[in-house]
């Protein structure tokens, strides 16, 4: 049989076997611990070296995303400015084109009235000339009219014939400066007319001839011809002139 002492023996090279068994995995823990810290460390470094970098990147891009955003906001900001200069440079020129037409509608219009009321003066001045035109036609168609009426009173006179029923008066015509000629009654007594005595051109003969409806001494000229002797009693010769 085993003694004690081998057995105490014994376990005491287990436990020393033991404690450098321990000994051996505390230096090996020691060892794996300081491996993977070690490792730890290292790995962190690059990760930190490799974030760095990312960051730098990541910053580097974020400056020219920034560059890029400010260049297109000041290029933005001046398409706006040109924008809005072409819309102040439209509305200016919407306003003068306006102003324009109702510049030209107001000169259009005006001369349109302008054009109807020189038309409407026009046509009033041709009536008031056809009016006109119509009066002196009558007129003349009155004064030829009375004329003849004279003519046809005066002929008997003119060719010495008696003055029947006191009708006919003498007439002298006398011829002026201005190359007019009219007929003067001078005053003879001579019997009334009558009233029935025909009128001639819109006046009756005592109104062109007034002394002939009161009686008259009157005198004819006969012109180059040579005088005539009076109607009637004969006691007032006509005179001839020339005219």
């Amino acid at each position: 049989m085993v003694s004690l002492q081998e057995q105490q023996e014994e376990q005491a090279l287990q436990k020393q076997q033991l404690e450098r068994e321990i000994a051996n995995m505390k230096h090996q823990l020691i060892e794996a611990k300081n491996k993977v810290k070690e490792d730890a460390e290292q790995q962190l470094e690059e990760l930190r070296k490799k974030n760095v970098k990312d960051l730098e990147a990541i910053q580097m891009q974020q400056n020219a995303e920034r560059a890029r955003f400010a260049n297109a906001k000041r290029k933005l900001e001046q398409e706006n400015q040109d924008l809005a200069k072409e819309l102040e440079d439209a509305r200016i020129a919407s306003r003068i084109l306006f102003i324009i037409i109702i510049t030209t509608f107001f000169i259009v219009v005006i001369a349109v009235l302008g054009y109807i009321h020189q038309l409407q003066q026009d046509r009033d001045l041709m009536i008031k000339q056809q009016q006109h035109q119509a009066k002196l036609e009558e007129t003349s168609r009155a004064y030829a009219q009375r004329i003849r009426y004279s003519e046809y009173d005066l002929v008997p006179v003119a060719a010495g014939q008696a003055d029947i029923d006191g009708r006919y008066a003498k007439w002298a015509v006398w011829r002026f400066d201005d190359g007019r000629s009219e007929l003067v009654a001078e005053p003879r007594t001579i019997a009334p007319r009558r009233p029935n005595d025909r009128k001639f051109g819109g006046c009756d003969i005592a109104g062109f001839f007034p002394d002939a409806a009161t009686g008259g001494n009157v005198q004819q000229g006969g012109g180059n011809n040579g005088g005539h002797h009076a109607h009637g009693n004969n006691q007032n010769p006509v005179t001839s002139m020339d005219y």
